[in-house]
């Protein structure tokens, strides 16, 4: 078997990982084959072989730690109640999915978050990340018209607003922009 030493600069030399991120993923056996399989699931979903070791550490470390350390809160280093980012729940399939729709532009990094946190829960196994995001509405919408629409309306409904943009009062471009995202 791959040492611990060896896997780490691996980690760093094949997929661009800092020392402590790599670090943090060889921590614990469990864990690294986990990262592998999801890096494995990841290219499967088509995101390209360079960019999938990084985005799938960075998933991991900011959603999967966030989670393991929720549910371990309170343990012991080496006790039994202590989680691994491995025993979440979520699949290396759903993770890989995740990281695809992320790197598609289809989710944003907070849709992101809140999906995996799902995805953790009992009995989501078979729950496909895509469908879930649509059912949830968290896919981005790239739709120019309907942005056209959008920002049309918001300039109708808050003319005052308008009128000190174009006057030159940059601050209240502000109002304008949380009506469209409305």
């Amino acid at each position: 078997p791959e040492l611990p030493l060896a896997r780490l600069r691996r980690y760093i030399d094949e997929f661009g990982l800092g020392a402590k991120e790599a670090a943090a993923l060889v921590d614990e056996r469990d864990v690294c084959f986990f990262y592998e399989a999801c890096i494995d699931a990841a290219k499967a979903a088509g995101v390209e072989p360079g960019k999938a070791g990084k985005a799938v550490a960075n998933v991991l470390l900011q959603s999967g730690a966030k989670r393991a350390n929720e549910r371990s809160s309170g343990a012991t280093a080496g006790s039994e109640d202590v989680v691994l980012i491995s025993d979440l729940g979520i699949t290396p399939a759903q993770v890989g999915q995740l990281v695809a729709l992320r790197e598609a532009g289809t989710i944003g990094s907070g849709a992101l978050d809140e999906l995996f946190g799902v995805l953790c829960a009992p009995g989501q196994a078979a729950v496909d990340p895509a469908a879930l995001a649509r059912e949830r509405g968290l896919v981005i919408v790239r739709d120019d018209a309907a942005m056209d629409r959008w920002c049309d309306e918001a300039i109708a409904a808050n003319a005052k607003a308008a009128d000190d943009v174009r006057a030159g009062k940059d601050a209240a471009i502000g109002r304008l922009v949380g009506a469209v995202m409305k």
